[in-house]
């Protein structure tokens, strides 16, 4: 197959202070998988079931906002009540002033339901391609993330749980990234040192800022390549990586 420039350029070796290493982990939402259509469009269609006009656009801003602002620490303890907890809290501050009181639980329950079917999220470009090439080339894979155990019915009817079993989900585990102990349960579940990781993911804080603190290397989607500063535009940058290293 002949490539096009632009994924001649993904191709193209990555050159930067990145040591070898032979276990690559995969943050899901924002990396792996996005809402589809999108967040936005998502509780508008399941607002106007309840007669609830509300654009799309303004939904989406207003997500983005809230939710920036409500995870600024990890929790001491996460199980899946603790995350319906929270998305209960940061959909009420999303809806608040759109939706009646009364109507909010029927709303929100539905809300809650459709994040986890697979149909309401897209992979990200190439995602599938990326994960087989590097396992093909040796790289031991596995997902770490943030979330509840809705993810795995999303993961596996996606395809990605085939390709990579071994995943890691805050809310089974009981601690959330940046919490050193998360990343030190993979390490002890894989029978590997901090040295023998990298980690990718879309927050500087949670992805970046826990792997750092846990000595391991990480690249954060960033829409832009620059690995002087541990970021990368797409997954698609990761096909530049050199061999894994030896165990």
């Amino acid at each position: 197959m002949i490539e096009t420039p632009e994924r001649a350029v993904y191709n193209a070796p990555l050159e930067g202070p990145l040591r070898r290493f032979r276990i690559i982990t995969l943050d899901v939402g924002g990396t792996l998988i996005f809402p589809h259509p999108s967040v936005g469009e998502v509780y508008s269609e399941v607002l106007a079931r309840h007669e609830v006009v509300a654009p799309a656009d303004e939904i989406e801003k207003r997500f983005g906002e809230i939710f920036a602002g409500l995870r600024t620490d990890p929790r001491p303890h996460v199980d899946d009540a603790e995350e319906k907890r929270f998305w209960r809290e940061l959909v009420g501050q999303v809806l608040d002033g759109l939706c009646d009181a009364r109507v909010f639980p029927a709303v929100f329950d539905e809300l809650y339901g459709a994040f986890a079917v697979p149909e309401r999220w897209r992979l990200a470009d190439d995602a599938l391609e990326t994960i087989r090439k590097l396992g093909a080339r040796g790289y031991q894979l596995a997902i770490l993330s943030n979330a509840d155990t809705r993810i795995r019915r999303v993961l596996k009817g996606l395809g990605i749980l085939a390709e990579i079993p071994d995943a890691f989900i805050s809310a089974e585990i009981g601690f959330e990234k940046p919490d050193p102990r998360i990343f030190r349960h993979v390490e002890r579940t894989l029978g590997a040192k901090p040295e023998d990781f990298l980690h990718v993911g879309d927050s500087d804080f949670h992805d970046g800022g826990g792997a750092r603190a846990a000595g391991w290397e990480v690249l954060i989607l960033d829409g832009r390549l620059d690995l002087a500063a541990g970021k990368i535009a797409c997954l698609t940058d990761l096909l530049g990586l050199g061999e894994p290293a030896v165990s």
